[in-house]
């Protein structure tokens, strides 16, 4: 019913738009295919209540919907979301050098692997536990695990290697 439908389902809208504002570049994409996922989910409300866990469905339902959109479209993924840094240094210069660190980590990011970068999102920014990942991703727990620390190891790799190569040091 609608009323069931709006306590299990719309709950989830936030965070359905989140990651979906997370995969796609343009904030109208996420908004379109946090839509289309409703949409879906209507149309399937029947084959809902035969799922474990709605919200897996749903993310994973996402995940697909922006998969194939940047696919049609050929768009790139989002950079990370913006984080506000916030700083009681007051030196022009330090605050500079904190902002150029986090636009390397947004390059570098953006660079890994599809996998990689999803469960690096999907782990670190939203937050989702090892076993929620593996159930959005159809993936086994430690296919998320080897992923999440390949993606956090090159992260660190390659800023070390900008870093080094910014100062000048092999």
């Amino acid at each position: 019913t609608v009323d069931d439908f709006k306590i299990e389902v719309f709950p989830l809208k936030d965070r359905i738009f989140r990651f979906a504002k997370r995969l796609m570049t343009i904030h109208a994409d996420a908004e379109d295919i946090t839509q289309e996922v409703f949409l879906k989910l209507w149309n399937k409300k029947h084959e809902i209540r035969e799922v474990k866990n709605i919200e897996a469905y749903a993310m994973t339902m996402t995940r697909n919907l922006c998969l194939d959109k940047m696919r049609s479209a050929k768009a790139p993924f989002s950079e990370l979301p913006a984080v506000e840094i916030r700083s009681n240094i007051a030196d022009p210069s330090r605050r500079t050098e904190q902002l150029n660190s986090r636009s390397l980590v947004h390059k570098i990011v953006n660079n890994l692997p599809e996998q990689q970068k999803t469960v690096l999102q999907l782990r670190d920014i939203e937050g989702y536990e090892f076993e929620e990942i593996a159930d959005l991703l159809d993936l086994n727990v430690n296919t998320v695990r080897v992923n999440l620390s390949r993606a956090r190891k090159t992260v660190k790799e390659e800023l070390i290697k900008m870093n080094n190569y910014g100062l000048g040091i092999n």
